[in-house]
């Protein structure tokens, strides 16, 4: 399966919508069951994300997840970075995590947590059935 957004995906490959607080589709990721994370590679995840959002309690981030200042820029999008790259491990494919940060920001406050934080829990939900 090719998809111009996503790339070269594997033919089994499962679409995830993924939908706002009121239903909207604000994307979608893929994953094939053929590549599904192990609970290891899961937990590792978990700490790996910790890793990424360390640094990011020393500098100010507003609401919609941009950093007030150049060095917490730079701090951000490293992090920001390294969340990517997470999900791309998890789902398989470079360019996976494009899919859920198209409309918001990946530290973007949602409910107390960052957006990022949530949309690995669905990751983690979804390929773990």
């Amino acid at each position: 399966m090719s998809n111009e957004k996503y790339g070269r995906l594997e033919p089994e490959a499962k679409r995830i919508a993924i939908r706002d607080q009121s239903g909207k589709e604000i994307g979608a990721f893929y994953y094939s069951s053929g590549s599904r994370p192990t609970p290891l590679q899961l937990a590792q995840a978990q700490i790996r994300l910790k890793w990424a959002l360390a640094p990011l309690m020393h500098i100010d981030i507003t609401a919609d997840g941009q950093a007030t200042s150049k060095r917490g820029k730079k701090i951000l999008r490293n992090a920001e970075n390294g969340v990517c790259a997470l999900i791309d491990s998890l789902l398989g494919y470079q360019g996976a995590a494009k899919a859920f940060f198209e409309t918001t920001r990946p530290f973007a406050r949602i409910g107390g947590r960052f957006f990022c934080e949530q949309c690995i829990s669905i990751i983690e939900q979804t390929v773990g059935e």
